[in-house]
């Protein structure tokens, strides 16, 4: 799955104190149109009081709209939009979380759409399940996903190996790592 087939954008460098209500009045400020679920999330780095969101649109082409509003700003901060989702992003962060659960995707998948619904659809907004369902079956996990440049064609293809991405991988999970126990779900062949 190509980021511009994805329904769904990560919203980064948002302030600690942003809320769900607040993104959804930032992007309907510019006709854009939401809908749940969302998530939000601190930013995995460590370090950074920063939030990340994941906002999901009924089509590709809002989501496409909204990556013009990268550099806007939200309650004083300005804000990056995309829809690659390369790298961690924390989609479910409990109160005391007890497990890491870290998902990665196949060979030309997507961080995001690889894990969407396909009985509905990652075109139309279908149900992301890491995000929105996995947090409520396992308690006190932490959910993310991590993506990397898996493309095989084309003018964007990739021109690392896997082992280049499973070295930053493992050191973006120790450099970020708060509980003792992780688990990988790894997805074998793009998004089948």
């Amino acid at each position: 799955m190509l980021s511009k087939d994805v329904t769904t954008v990560r919203v980064s460098n948002l302030h600690h104190d942003v809320s769900i209500a607040d993104l959804y009045t930032f992007f309907h400020g510019y006709d854009l149109e939401p809908i749940s679920p969302s998530s939000l999330c601190p930013c995995s780095t460590s370090n950074d009081a920063t939030q990340v969101a994941t906002v999901t649109f009924k089509s590709a082409s809002e989501a496409k709209k909204a990556l013009v509003l990268r550099g806007k700003a939200v309650r004083g901060s300005s804000i990056e939009i995309e829809r690659d989702f390369m790298g961690l992003t924390i989609l479910a962060e409990p109160k005391q979380p007890t497990v890491d659960i870290i998902a990665v995707h196949g060979l030309n998948g997507h961080a995001f759409g690889t894990w969407c619904s396909r009985e509905t659809g990652s075109s139309n907004g279908g149900a992301m399940w890491l995000r929105d369902f996995l947090p409520e079956k396992v308690n006190g996990a932490r959910v993310m996903i991590y993506g990397y440049n898996s493309i095989l064609l084309g003018p964007n293809t990739s021109v690392s190996v896997v082992s280049d991405f499973a070295s930053d991988l493992l050191q973006r999970v120790m450099d970020d790592r708060a509980y003792g126990q992780v688990i990988d779900l790894i997805h074998e062949f793009g998004n089948q």
